[in-house]
C-alpha cells in the first residue's frame, strides 16, 4: 500500500490519489475506489490489463490485504500519524465497494476494526477511540459544553465518551461523517438531544460556571425555550426543565403551570422571592438569556400575586390583624406603583380574592370576602340587604382607603346587572348567523338588581321606599322596552315585541308597595296618589309597574264606574257578570263607531292631495298689527312694591289647595302612538343629520338629536305612519317647515319621475321653497322610494 502526502515532509497530511488503479507490479485498468495505491500479486488476464473478479486466489489475496491495511493503520496510530486525512483515502464509501465485489473485504475489515479498535481520531488527550466510545457533536458548542465524563453520564454508559476532533465536521468531511454516522452507526448528538437528556440530578451537581455555559449554548437555539404560541400550544421543551439555580442551590423550572415565574433575577434591593443565584445572574450573557426566557426582577405586583393573594385563597389560614394590615399596605403600594397593564392584571385578581373583612347586614361577626361582593356600609343599604345573606359590608378600618378600593370592585350602592348599549344606543342580545336580537334605545331585558327579590318578598316601609326611590326610579325608562328580532344583520323585516325586564318581572309579581294605611299590595292595585309622601312621584315608573294610571281612569270615566268599583270587581269574581255586560256594551259602541267611519277610508289619492297641501302653505299677506313696545320694567318705589309682592305671596300660601284638589279626571280620546320603528329608520338612514341642512347635535346620552316631522298627520290614517311620510329635521328646519311658508308647485311630479341609481336616476332630493328661500330636501333611496310608492295608486288594494 502506498499513501501520497501533500509534500515531502514526513508529517505532511495524506492526499487522496484520484482514480487510483489496482497495481500488479504495473498499473492495471482496474479502478480500486481507494485513495491510495494497492500493490498485490493478483492473477490478471492474459493481457495483464485487468483482474478477474471471481478468482478464488485473488479473493484470498484481497482478504490478506485487509489484514495488512488494519496493521498499517495501527502502525500509523502508534507513530501519531493516523488522522482524519488518512480516513479520507480509506475504503469508506459503500457505493465503491458493493457487497460481493473483489475489494469488499477491505471495506469490511476497516468497518470491523473501527468498531472494536481505538483507530478513530477523537478530541482530547486520548487521541483515538473505538466507535463504541465515540459520539458525533452536531455543533462545536455542544462539544465544548460537555466533557467526556458528562457525555458518558448523559448517555448512561458509566464511562467517559469521546467527541470527534474539532476538524471533523459534517460540512468539511461529508463522506467521512456519513460513513461514521450511517455505516459505523455512531450517534449524532445535537441541542434537542441535550434538552431531552438533562434532568434535575445532572443539573444539581453542575458548577455555576457550567450553567453559564449552558445558558450561552441554549441562547443559540430559541426554539427550544420559546413561549407557547398560540398560548394553547406546548412551549419549547427546555422551558419545562429545572434550568434555574436558586440561591439555596435548588434547581427549579422557570415557570409554574399557571405561567407565573418560579424565580426572579436579583435586583438592587433584597426580596423574599426565590432568586436566581447571584454568581449565575452576574454573567451578562446568562442574565440576557434569563431575561429572554421571561424572568425579571420582582416588583410590588409580583409580591402581592405570589405571597399575599395565596394566603387569602385558603380558608383555613389564620391571619392576624397585624399581618392583614401589612398585606393591605403591600396591596395599596402595588396598585400605586404598577404600570397600567400590570395594575389591570392585579385588579382582576384582587376583585375575586377574599382579602377584605366584611360582615353581613345587621351582623357583627367579620369574615374575609372578595371586593366583588362587598359594599361600603350605609344605613339604608344595610336595611335593604337585611332579608338576604348576600349583602356584605366592609369593616370601618377600610374607610381611609375608599378611593383605592373602589377600582377593585367595592360598591357604593346596589349592584346593577345590565349590558351597555352599542354606539347606536341599542343593547345587543344575540348576534348569531340568521339570529339577531337587540333591545332598542338602551333597553336590556336582562336588567337585574342584586337582592331585589328578597327585598320585595320581605317588605317594610323603609325598604320599599329604597327600592322605589333608589333602584327603580333612576331606571324607570329602561324597565320596559322593545326587543327587535330579525334574521338579518341590518334588521330588515324585523319583529318588535314590548317586553319587561327581569327586574320589572320581580317588582310587579310581589306585594311590596305600601298603602298609606300600612298594607303592602302589588303595584297593579295602587295608583301613584296612594303612595306615602316619602315615595318620590313618578308617572313613568308608575306606568312601567302597571299601577292605576290615566288609562284606567279613562275607562272608569267612559263606563261611569269609579276606580274603586273597578278594583272591587277585580277582587270579587261574583260581580263578573255585570262587568261583562258593561264590557259588551262598550265594545258594541266602539264597533258601531268604526263601521260609521269605514266609508271615509284615507286612500292613496287622498294622501297625494294631503301631501301636496303640506308643501303648499303660502304666507298670510294681511296687514300686521303694530309691534308692541317694551315698557322698560323699571321700579319707581322699590320698598312699596316689595311689600305688595310679599303680601300677595302670603295670600297665595294661605289659600294653597290640597294636592288632590288641583286636578280633575276627564274623559278624552287618545290616538294610537307613533311607531317607534319609524324613528329608528331615520336614525339608521341619516344618523341624526337634518335632511335640509345636515345639522345635529349630541344629547347628554351621546345619541344625535333630531325632530321626526310627519308630512301628513298620522291621525289621518294608520297606514300612512310609514317612513315615506316623515322627515328627519333639525329643530330650526323643523320650525320653518311647520310654521313658515312652504311652496312647491311640482312636488308630486318630482316624486313620480324620480328613479333609483340602478334605474338610471341622477339624484335623491326634492326641491322646495322654504321661508322665501330655495331649499333641497335630501333623501336616501330607501326613504324616497317609500314616499314614491305611497302616492301611487296602481294595484293598491283598499280594505273592505
Amino acid at each position: 500500500m502506498a499513501f501520497k502526502r501533500t509534500s515531502g515532509a514526513p508529517d505532511a497530511p495524506v492526499e487522496r490519489i484520484p482514480h487510483a488503479p489496482l497495481v500488479v507490479y504495473f498499473p492495471t485498468d482496474k479502478p480500486s475506489g481507494l485513495g491510495f495505491l494497492l500493490q498485490a500479486p493478483l492473477r490478471t488476464t492474459p493481457a495483464r490489463d485487468n483482474i478477474p473478479e471471481r478468482d478464488p486466489d485473488n479473493a484470498r489475496v484481497i482478504l490478506e490485504a485487509g489484514h495488512l491495511l488494519i496493521e498499517g493503520l495501527e502502525e500509523l496510530r502508534r507513530k501519531g500519524r493516523l488522522g482524519i486525512d488518512v480516513f479520507d483515502v480509506l475504503p469508506i464509501t459503500v457505493v465503491d465497494f458493493p457487497a460481493g465485489s473483489l475489494l469488499r473485504p477491505l471495506f469490511d475489515a476497516l468497518l470491523d476494526a473501527v468498531r472494536t479498535r481505538p483507530l478513530l481520531p477523537v478530541a482530547g488527550p486520548l487521541g483515538h477511540a473505538p466507535a463504541t466510545r465515540m459520539r458525533l457533536a452536531r455543533s462545536s458548542g455542544l462539544r465544548d459544553l460537555l466533557t467526556p465524563e458528562q457525555l458518558g453520564v448523559l448517555e448512561g454508559t458509566g464511562d467517559p465518551l469521546q467527541w470527534q476532533p474539532a476538524r471533523l465536521t459534517r460540512e468539511r468531511n461529508r463522506d467521512l461523517w456519513d460513513y461514521l454516522h450511517d455505516v459505523v452507526n455512531i450517534d449524532e448528538l445535537d441541542a434537542e438531544w441535550l434538552v431531552d437528556k438533562l434532568d434535575r440530578t445532572f443539573l444539581e451537581v453542575a458548577q455555576d460556571a457550567w450553567l453559564v455555559q449552558l445558558y450561552r449554548f441554549l441562547a443559540q437555539s430559541p426554539a427550544l425555550w420559546r413561549r407557547p404560541r398560540p398560548p394553547w400550544n406546548r412551549p419549547g421543551p427546555a422551558r419545562e426543565l429545572p434550568l434555574i439555580r436558586l440561591e439555596d442551590g435548588r434547581q427549579v423550572v422557570p415557570f409554574g403551570a399557571d405561567g407565573r415565574p418560579r424565580a426572579y433575577l436579583p435586583g438592587p434591593v433584597s426580596s423574599s422571592f426565590p432568586m436566581v443565584r447571584a454568581e449565575v445572574a452576574a454573567n451578562a450573557e446568562a442574565r440576557a438569556f434569563l431575561e429572554e426566557l421571561g424572568l425579571s426582577e420582582p416588583d410590588a405586583v409580583d409580591e402581592v400575586l405570589e405571597y399575599v393573594v395565596p394566603k387569602y385563597g385558603n380558608p383555613s389560614t389564620a391571619i392576624a390583624d397585624e399581618q392583614h394590615d401589612d398585606d393591605l399596605a403591600k396591596i395599596l403600594r402595588a396598585m400605586q406603583a404598577a404600570t397600567r397593564r400590570r395594575r389591570d392584571t392585579l385588579v382582576e385578581v384582587l376583585r375575586n380574592t377574599p382579602f377584605l373583612q366584611c360582615r353581613s347586614a345587621g351582623a357583627s361577626a367579620f369574615s374575609f370576602r372578595s371586593p366583588s361582593v362587598a359594599y361600603w356600609p350605609h344605613e339604608d343599604l344595610e336595611h335593604y340587604f337585611l332579608p338576604t345573606p348576600h349583602g356584605w359590608f366592609l369593616h370601618e378600618r377600610y374607610r381611609p382607603y375608599q378611593q383605592e378600593l373602589g377600582p377593585v370592585g367595592v360598591a357604593q350602592g346596589v349592584r346593577v346587572l345590565s349590558s351597555p348599549p352599542n354606539p347606536l344606543g341599542h343593547v345587543v342580545l344575540r348576534a348569531d348567523w340568521g339570529d339577531h336580537s337587540r333591545g332598542l334605545h338602551g333597553f336590556d331585558p336582562n336588567l337585574r338588581f342584586a337582592g331585589l327579590e328578597a327585598a320585595v318578598t320581605q317588605p317594610d316601609r323603609q325598604r320599599s321606599a329604597y327600592v322605589w326611590n333608589r333602584l327603580l326610579l333612576p331606571y324607570a325608562s329602561r324597565l320596559r322596552g322593545i326587543v327587535e328580532s330579525s334574521g338579518r344583520q341590518d334588521y330588515s323585516n324585523s319583529r318588535s315585541v314590548e317586553t319587561m325586564s327581569k327586574a320589572l318581572e320581580v317588582a310587579v309579581a310581589h306585594a311590596w308597595l305600601p298603602r298609606k294605611t300600612g298594607e303592602f299590595v302589588e303595584p297593579a292595585k295602587l295608583s301613584l296618589d296612594d303612595l306615602p309622601d316619602d315615595f318620590e312621584p313618578s308617572q313613568a315608573l308608575a306606568d312601567a309597574l302597571g299601577m292605576v294610571s290615566s288609562a284606567i281612569v279613562q275607562v272608569s270615566t267612559e263606563l261611569n264606574l269609579s276606580v274603586a268599583t273597578l278594583r272591587f270587581l277585580a277582587e270579587n269574581p261574583d260581580a263578573a257578570v255585570e262587568l261583562d255586560q258593561l264590557r259588551q256594551r262598550y265594545e258594541q259602541k266602539e264597533q258601531d263607531g268604526a263601521q260609521a267611519a269605514a266609508g271615509a277610508a284615507f286612500t292613496p289619492e287622498g294622501y297625494a292631495d294631503a301631501l301636496q297641501d303640506a308643501f303648499d302653505k303660502p304666507a298670510v299677506q294681511d296687514e300686521p298689527e303694530a309691534a308692541p313696545v317694551p315698557s322698560g320694567g323699571r321700579v319707581v318705589a322699590p320698598a312699596a312694591r316689595r311689600q305688595r309682592t310679599r303680601e300677595a305671596i302670603s295670600d297665595d300660601l294661605s289659600e294653597e289647595p290640597a294636592r288632590r284638589d288641583r286636578f280633575r279626571v276627564i274623559g278624552r280620546k287618545v290616538w294610537d302612538g307613533k311607531d317607534p320603528a319609524v324613528r329608528q329608520f331615520l336614525l339608521e338612514q341619516y344618523a341624526g343629520g337634518c335632511q335640509i341642512c345636515t345639522a345635529t347635535f349630541p344629547k347628554r346620552d351621546g345619541m344625535p338629536y333630531f325632530e321626526v316631522i310627519h308630512l301628513v298627520s298620522h291621525t289621518a290614517a294608520a297606514w300612512i305612519g310609514r317612513p315615506g311620510n316623515i322627515l328627519c329635521l333639525c329643530p330650526t328646519c323643523a320650525s320653518k317647515f311647520l310654521y313658515g311658508e312652504v311652496r312647491s308647485e311640482d312636488l308630486l311630479s318630482q316624486i313620480q319621475q324620480w328613479k333609483t341609481s340602478v334605474e338610471g336616476g341622477l339624484g335623491d332630493s326634492l326641491r322646495v321653497e322654504l321661508c322665501g328661500e330655495l331649499a333641497t330636501i335630501d333623501y336616501t333611496e330607501k326613504h324616497l322610494l317609500d314616499l314614491q310608492e305611497m302616492i301611487r295608486t296602481d294595484d293598491v288594494a283598499l280594505p273592505g
